[in-house]
């Protein structure tokens, strides 16, 4: 997986490449994320790209990582008991205070997806080269240092490799197994949001629970949402639970919308065989966000819901929303509204 040699200069070389070897080492079939650092991700609100380079760069860690820890029984689980008696000095001992990790990465280690530009895959790194990672404080000389994630990026367009240098204070925090989360490694990599996986480090805290209930407003804040609107949230959610059960990852949900709140029902996938709810495509996430207004503006009973749900479904989302679209009064509601409905509706086929 990995070649390292200490050099002259206490700067430990690391060459990882992914698309070579991974078929090959079970070792990084999963990825051990820190607490410090899936909070700072979450913080961070970081993009996909980004996102997969950490991964690779927990990928090359993780031999040292496991030097602190006992495996986790399940992905997924957050585990924050450390079992190995080992110190930060043990591994750091040769390391001086300017010294730094040296990373070298192979462009296939992160272009899974043969639509990612060169340039775009630099750019992502000079992304997380600008993000602070932590403020230390001198006492004795007043010296303030700023710590970035990554720093000293440079690339080989003709080797096709990307360098970059990580500080003996982020390192540590990547090695701080005190809370951890086990992710499978292909399950990141081939994931199509980052929202994705700000999302699995929010839930994976409540598997112990089987779930959690949490206020809306609440929720929008801690996943930095831009709506607090039910129905957009609701189109949040689908889409992210799309994405988790077409995955590898060990837990499924259900959520539920309850007056201001909404509950988030976990469980084990392989205890719920057939209980996984088919994944929805777009045209049903844009249906039930309609419906879901509808239902809340036009106050119709359970009839006419299920009325109203049914002309969606025969005519499908853009047809039935080019047709109603602003042509029936705000005030009219229930029955009222349907029998708008129907008038508009006659003679469509």
């Amino acid at each position: 997986m990995e070649k390292r040699e200490i050099l002259k200069t206490k700067i430990e070389e690391i060459n990882y490449d992914i698309i070579q070897e991974f078929k090959d080492n079970p070792n990084i079939r999963t990825i051990l994320y820190t607490e410090r650092l899936y909070s700072f991700m979450r913080k961070k609100d970081l993009t996909l790209l980004p996102t997969k380079i950490i991964n690779v760069i927990l990928s090359a860690v993780k031999d040292e990582q496991q030097k602190y820890i006992k495996e986790a029984p399940l992905p997924g689980i957050i585990v924050e008991t450390p079992v190995r008696q080992m110190s930060f000095e043990d591994i750091f001992q040769d390391w001086a205070e300017n010294t730094r990790a040296r990373f070298t990465v192979n462009f296939k280690s992160i272009k899974l997806d043969k639509d990612i530009k060169n340039r775009e895959l630099f750019e992502a790194f000079i992304y997380l080269s600008n993000l602070n990672w932590q403020i230390i404080n001198d006492v004795e000389t007043g010296d303030v240092e700023l710590v970035p994630f990554i720093e000293a990026v440079k690339w080989n367009k003709n080797k096709q490799y990307i360098q970059f240098n990580m500080h003996k204070k982020t390192m540590e925090s990547l090695l701080d197994m005190s809370k951890f989360l086990k992710l499978e490694n292909d399950f990141v990599m081939n994931l199509k949001s980052a929202k994705t996986l700000s999302f699995i480090f929010w839930l994976s805290k409540f598997i112990p629970y089987n779930g959690t209930t949490i206020s809306i407003q609440k929720f929008v804040e801690e996943m930095n949402l831009t709506s607090s609107y039910p129905s957009k949230i609701d189109e949040y959610l689908k889409r992210i639970r799309a994405e988790i059960n077409s995955g590898n990852y060990a837990y499924g949900f259900n959520y539920s919308f309850e007056n201001k709140n909404i509950k988030f029902q976990l469980y084990y996938k392989k205890e719920a065989i057939g209980k996984v709810e088919e994944i929805e495509d777009l045209e049903a996430l844009k249906r039930q966000r309609a419906l879901y207004h509808i239902y809340s503006v036009r106050e119709l009973s359970p009839e006419n819901k299920k009325k109203i749900e049914n002309i969606y479904k025969a005519l499908g989302y853009e047809k039935t929303s080019s047709l109603l679209k602003r042509k029936i009064s705000k005030d009219l509601k229930n029955d009222v509204y349907i029998e708008a409905v129907m008038n508009i509706l006659k003679g469509v086929e």
